[in-house]
């Protein structure tokens, strides 16, 4: 590490990191937090989360009506039921019962 960071004797201070991210944040600069001679943690000023985030926002658009993607739906009949996304939990609750209540052999 730099000599020239200021650090913070934590070997017998438990609220050192605390204490040095609150100077961090005040002074803006990096800090040390040792442990007698050991340099355990670095501590630093993040960047604004704005600058990051600028360069991966995606603006997307909606999708327009005559989309081929919209020609699939109703291209699969099944035997099974059509109204799971209407009641999934009734379906899970089934399932689970089924699973840890198998049928009493007589």
């Amino acid at each position: 590490m730099p000599a020239e960071y200021p650090y913070i004797d934590a070997t017998n201070n438990p609220d050192a990191l605390s204490r040095a991210a609150k100077e961090v944040a005040k002074s803006r600069r990096s800090q040390l937090v040792k442990i007698g001679d050991d340099e355990m943690v670095q501590v630093s000023p993040a960047e604004p989360v704005s600058k990051t985030r600028k360069s991966s926002r995606v603006k997307h658009q909606p999708i327009p009506a005559d989309d081929p993607i919209f020609k699939i739906i109703g291209m699969v009949k099944t035997d099974g039921p059509t109204d799971v996304g209407r009641n999934k939990h009734k379906y899970l609750v089934e399932t689970y019962y089924a699973e840890f209540h198998p049928p009493k052999d007589e």
